[in-house]
């Protein structure tokens, strides 16, 4: 099963499609996307991955940012990725790097100058998004070892 984007705004999918004036019959057709898909996806039973949704935005005439909820300030290497309408596969295969490599970066491993410039092309961002996305994740990481590290510290010294 395909991934799904993290922060999609299904409330924002309906009024767009509404607004255009779209049934989702329409709106599938427009975006080759199955009206029953996107009924699912308005009542919130499943979520888009992000190559489906790039392609309905494209229908509705926006961008996939605009069926987001995360803040520009908040949003990961993962978010940028579906936001710019890749699965971790596709992209990986655009970058000619693996999709084990590309997870690892998303998860916070070391990203060069180079790579963060490289990835930002593909990404249609630039550089210094890139590594505040990254950025972002490698402080998360970090705060979540140092509260297991803290919890076990303290259930060693409750024992």
């Amino acid at each position: 099963m395909a991934a799904t984007v993290r922060g999609f705004n299904r409330e924002r999918l309906a009024e767009l499609r509404v607004e255009g004036g779209l049934s989702r019959e329409e709106l599938g057709r427009r975006s080759e996307v199955d009206p029953s898909v996107l009924s699912r996806w308005e009542s919130g039973e499943k979520g888009p991955s992000p190559e489906s949704l790039a392609r309905v935005a494209r229908a509705l005439g926006v961008v996939s940012a605009d069926l987001i909820r995360i803040p520009p300030d908040e949003r990961t290497l993962a978010d940028l990725r579906e936001l710019a309408g890749y699965s971790q596969v596709s992209l990986a295969k655009e970058l000619e790097w693996t999709p084990d490599y590309l997870g690892k970066i998303e998860k916070g491993a070391d990203l060069d100058d180079a790579r963060a410039q490289h990835l930002a092309h593909f990404l249609r961002t630039d550089t210094e998004t890139v590594l505040a996305a990254h950025d972002r994740v490698v402080v998360q990481a970090l705060q979540e070892r140092l509260n297991r590290a803290a919890r076990r510290r303290a259930a060693a010294a409750a024992s």
